[in-house]
Order: C-alpha cells, then sequence, then structure tokens
C-alpha cells in the first residue's frame, strides 16, 4: 500500500543522485511511498515498475542497479527471498504510529546476504554522515574499477575487458557503467563481435540522432541489441539521403561513424589473433 512520505528540497540538489538518470531519480523517491516504515520492501522489478512508473518505457531492474551502485538503496537476499533497503531510512522519515511494523527482515550488515557491500558518506570535514538536508544519502560517486589487466589475469577476461572496453567507447550515453559491466558479463562470447557491430548500427539509427538512447544496461538485456545487427533501424515514414523511403527498414552509417566501427573491428580481429 502506498504511503505519504517526506521529500526534502535538497532532494533536488543531490551531487549524487544528479549523476543518474532522470527516471532513477523518479523511481528513488517512489520506492519511498511503497517501502515500509522501516523503508524495506520486496526487491520485484516488475511489480515496483506497476506502482511507481507505470506509464514508462523503461528497465526497473537496471534503474535499482543504478541505484544500488550510488549507495541509495541495498538490495539484498534472505531464505531465498530478494529486498530492497533504503539506506538511512530512519534519518530522514517519520512513519505514522499506527503505520504497521515491518514483516521483511532487517539486511545483514555484515555483508553475509549482502548484493553489495556498504557505502560510506562523508561529509566535507571528512565525517561520515548522511546529508544533512536532503534527506537522502550523499556519497562521493564511486569509481569504476575494472579487474588489473596484465599478470594474474586469464584469458577470458582479458577477452572480456576487450569486448567491454570497446563497447563502452562506442556507447554513446556513458551512464550506469558497473551495472553496464554486469550486463555485457551475460552476453555469450559468440555474440560480442555481433554486439559490438549492433552498437555502431544503434548509434547510427535515427532514433538516437534524434536524441532518444537507451540507458546501457537496457541496450544489452534482453537482446534489445539483436534488432540492431544487420544495420541502424529507422521508421517506415523516414526517407534516406536520396529521399527515397527505406525499403528494409535499415540507414547507413555515415563516413565517421563507419571508420570508428570499421577500426574497432579491425582491432577485434588483430587481438583474436
Amino acid at each position: 500500500m502506498a504511503r505519504a512520505r517526506n521529500l526534502k528540497p535538497g532532494f533536488f540538489k543531490n551531487e549524487g543522485l544528479g549523476e543518474l538518470d532522470p527516471l532513477a531519480r523518479l523511481l528513488f523517491a517512489g520506492l519511498w511511498t511503497i517501502a515500509d516504515r522501516e523503508g524495506r520492501l520486496e526487491d520485484r522489478p516488475r511489480r515496483i515498475k506497476t506502482e511507481v512508473l507505470p506509464y514508462d518505457d523503461c528497465d526497473v531492474d537496471a534503474l535499482l542497479d543504478a541505484l544500488t551502485d550510488g549507495g541509495f538503496i541495498i538490495r539484498y537476499e534472505q531464505d531465498g527471498h530478494r529486498y530492497l533497503q533504503v539506506v538511512t531510512w530512519k534519518s530522514h522519515q517519520q512513519p505514522h504510529i499506527k503505520e504497521p511494523a515491518s514483516k521483511i527482515p532487517a539486511p545483514d550488515l555484515t555483508g553475509a546476504d549482502r548484493v553489495q557491500e556498504p557505502v560510506k558518506y562523508q561529509t566535507r570535514t571528512g565525517q561520515e554522515s548522511p546529508h544533512p538536508s536532503s534527506g537522502i544519502p550523499h556519497p562521493e560517486s564511486p569509481p569504476y574499477n575494472p579487474p588489473p589487466q596484465g599478470e594474474g589475469v586469464s584469458v577470458a577476461e582479458q577477452n572480456f575487458q576487450d569486448f567491454f572496453g570497446e563497447f563502452w567507447e562506442l556507447y554513446p550515453k556513458k551512464v550506469q557503467k558497473q551495472a553496464t559491466e554486469r550486463a555485457a558479463r551475460k552476453i555469450a562470447v559468440r555474440d560480442r563481435d555481433d554486439v559490438v557491430t549492433a552498437t555502431g548500427h544503434y548509434v547510427a539509427s535515427s532514433r538516437v540522432k534524434r536524441g532518444y538512447c537507451k540507458d546501457p544496461p537496457g541496450f544489452l538485456k534482453d537482446g534489445f541489441w539483436k534488432d540492431y545487427v544487420n544495420g541502424p533501424i529507422i521508421e517506415e515514414s523516414k526517407v534516406n539521403g536520396q529521399g527515397n523511403k527505406a525499403t528494409n527498414g535499415h540507414e547507413r552509417l555515415d563516413q565517421q561513424q563507419g571508420r570508428r566501427l570499421t577500426e574497432i573491428r579491425h582491432r577485434r580481429k588483430a587481438g583474436s589473433t
């Protein structure tokens, strides 16, 4: 059941939250309204989407990953059930005295059931603290630290890092890097070349040129990228460079994008020999 919650003015100026997709910010505020009095709820992305973002075409699981990476929520599992915990909940929310007690177990902060390690929050004086005015935690953006290259790194891991680096170089919307890497690791090895090719085609598509671009985890999940393996998709009503309607649903790469994709393909071939 949805409930009224506090939203402080500092929410809109939180720098860590400001780095996330606008829908992630809206989702975060929405989570407060469906969380219980302890700031906990079931980790069920499809149900959460129905409650909070019913009219938006988005990947709520990826948005939750982004909030987790930012230190705003904890995703955890106990006894085979997955839950969410809003960080620093008690410092900023005052549930009604008659609100029912939580039936969801608290996360084990020792790390036994955690999806990721706790994030520390620091003030400018260096003391650990939640943000004093926003009503939400204010962590420094966690740096992305890829596995070290060179000695001690397996061939399979090195190949993955090469693939992920090429994808990240091509993809125009550089957000949610850690969530994107998790999605990329689920791509079958045999599909990696096609993913890089599809990425170049997606960048060249009329949809992206008009300013719409999926967050990178959404591009990799659920086989969305497969629609772009054969070329950049355009709508039936769009016309190509000669002023004729496209007949195959695809358009040509421009010269700069084509050269860039060709260079990446050559690097991949050279690395595999």
